[in-house]
């Protein structure tokens, strides 16, 4: 076995919280292997030279060429596909497996025992025809305002769930957050991330968890499941405020701001609005710290499946009109026309990076 096909692990393997984030990003390749099989992808590479997303679009009629190519990345991490040069996709030995005359009948099996569930909407988009109605594509804010109460709580413990597993490493990486007077989690949900840094970072007496009113209402009042209490945080040095980030007017003002998942939930044009929201109320100088699944660059086959969990995640995002992952530099750009400046990208040994800015 190659040593990038070493990085994809079976959550069988892996012990703690890992073992169950692992099952859930295993399952979204096993989606996105259904979605390549359904569309017909492998017939379209068989006995042909590489082509790229727009290449592919063109043959098939299809609309949405940068929906296919992330797609086709998620193809690479499963082993259906390489990339060549030109970010040009070849189909491996296993993906000629996928082509719908193949004796072994793979395809079939594909179809019929990897059926993602009935809210699957990747291959309609991908497609872009005369089918695809404006329900089918929905932004993040959208799909979140259509929560129930109970759904809103349940993602909120999901969000919960991660930062209990990340919040002690990146809290105890990041030497900077000390030097915030203010520290403010945007996005926050019940504050575990939080409550991590400021058990590592003492001398931080002034923090705020900021996040929609509903979801803060929710956490606020959560006290048998407190992050805080459960740190030995003293109620002094936090609180919970609700407000919007797209409204500068309801966000805190403060010297530190944490954005944890945040980002990666929009679209540029709304990531921007986001940055440019803290800009306008950060007391100066101020630092932000955004957390996330960075793409490396440049994108090979052997990059793409040691980042298997980034792309996975990313084809989350696909079934939606906002979310994506980024690269470094991707992220470099949002924070240039928001009116920030890039400080430093903190490798902490997670699949998450933290990226460091400043606002002057």
């Amino acid at each position: 076995m190659s040593e990038d096909k070493q990085n994809i692990q079976s959550a069988i393997a892996v012990d703690g919280v890992n073992k169950f984030i692992s099952f859930f990003n295993q399952r979204q390749i096993e989606e996105a292997v259904w979605v390549f099989a359904e569309l017909g992808i492998a017939d379209l590479l068989v006995m042909s030279e590489a082509k790229n997303a727009e290449e592919i679009c063109a043959q098939k009629g299809w609309l949405d060429a940068v929906r296919l190519r992330r797609l086709l990345y998620v193809a690479v991490v499963a082993g259906l596909l390489d990339i060549e040069a030109g970010n040009r996709f070849k189909l491996t030995s296993t993906g000629e497996l996928l082509t719908s005359n193949h004796p072994s009948k793979s395809r079939n099996y594909v179809l019929t025992f990897l059926t993602p569930g009935s809210d699957s909407r990747v291959h309609i988009l991908i497609r872009g025809n005369e089918h695809t109605t404006a329900s089918e594509s929905k932004d993040i804010t959208h799909l979140y305002s259509e929560l129930s109460n109970e759904m809103m709580v349940a993602f909120a413990s999901i969000m919960s769930t991660i930062s209990y597993n990340t919040g002690p490493v990146i809290a105890k990486a990041i030497d900077a957050f000390s030097r915030c007077s203010m520290l403010v989690d945007v996005g926050g949900s019940r504050g575990t991330l939080l409550a991590n840094i400021l058990s590592s970072h003492r001398n931080i007496v002034n923090s705020i968890v900021f996040d929609l009113p509903s979801t803060i209402n929710h956490a606020s009042s959560s006290m048998d499941d407190n992050d805080f209490e459960r740190l030995g945080i003293s109620p002094s040095r936090y609180r919970f405020v609700g407000g919007d980030i797209f409204d500068p007017n309801t966000v805190p003002k403060a010297d530190g701001y944490l954005l944890k998942y945040i980002l990666h939930n929009m679209n540029d044009e709304n990531a921007i609005k986001a940055l440019k929201s803290l800009y306008k109320v950060a007391l100066r100088p101020a630092r932000i710290f955004i957390i996330e699944l960075v793409l490396d660059e440049p994108i090979t086959s052997e990059v793409a499946r040691r980042q298997w969990t980034v792309y996975a995640e990313d084809f989350i995002m696909l079934g939606t009109d906002e979310g994506r992952e980024r690269t470094l530099q991707q992220y470099v750009d949002l924070l240039q026309k928001a009116g920030l400046t890039f400080f430093k990208l903190h490798e902490i040994g997670l699949d998450e990076r933290v990226i460091e800015s400043y606002i002057d």
